[in-house]
């Protein structure tokens, strides 16, 4: 049993008649070794360290030839927006945005069994040369994630995502004279738009997906639908 689990979870191990590090693992019960090409005669055990990157390596690049991670990022977000609007989960509505940022740079048709935890730290990477904060990042990690979870019996194993620490809750209130100097500070419809979300304490996605239909100007009601809200 020990041999089997080592095998689909991926070891290396060093060859009796190589100078090298080998890699094992096994795709669809086939057993799979290569060497690393790196020496195993070396300072510490960094050169051990490398040789378990370049398994996961083989094993990811194994996995999309095999089509055992045919299933491409694509297919994984589209699986998470079908998994929201059929719950009617508010959050659908920032799936779109959150779901640009990984098809920019993965790419649609990327293959889910190739997206490593180190391609997931040059995502953060780049998101934070862009301005994004941790807690953004996050949320986009959680959005893939759910998607190889939700197609986790077509994509075998998941890659390790490095959530980021973020900012403790923020302190301290908003006194109505500020509150006041940005309305005033702000040019129309812009103002109007604050001072709703002001006076309804509902959230900036809320107010900005009000149709006509939500809106009585003559009784002075603005509607949101049930459901619509987080806490629904």
């Amino acid at each position: 049993m020990a041999t089997k689990r080592s095998y689909s979870q991926g070891r290396v191990f060093k060859h009796p008649q190589s100078p090298y590090w080998y890699s094992a693992f096994s795709i669809r019960g086939e057993q799979v070794r290569k060497s690393t090409g790196l020496p195993y005669k070396a300072v510490g055990n960094f050169n051990e360290r490398a040789a378990k990157q370049v398994l996961a390596d083989h094993m990811a690049r194994a996995r999309a030839e095999s089509g055992f991670g045919a299933l491409t990022l694509d297919g994984l977000l589209k699986g998470v927006e079908n998994d929201y609007k059929t719950n009617d989960l508010k959050s659908a509505r920032v799936l779109t945005y959150r779901s640009k940022h990984l098809r920019d740079f993965f790419g649609a048709n990327c293959r889910a069994g190739t997206i490593t935890k180190d391609r997931l730290l040059a995502y953060a990477a780049r998101r934070k040369e862009e301005g994004a904060g941790n807690a953004s990042i996050n949320r986009e990690f959680s959005l893939l994630r759910r998607g190889f979870k939700l197609a986790s019996d077509r994509v075998g194993t998941r890659p390790v995502f490095p959530m980021l620490r973020e900012p403790a809750p923020r302190k301290g209130f908003f006194e109505p004279e500020d509150h006041a100097k940005v309305v005033a500070a702000l040019p129309e419809p812009h103002d109007r738009i604050w001072q709703a979300i002001h006076d309804t304490g509902w959230r900036v996605v809320e107010i900005l997906t009000r149709r006509k239909t939500h809106v009585d100007l003559e009784n002075g009601w603005l509607n949101i639908e049930p459901g619509e809200t987080k806490n629904r």
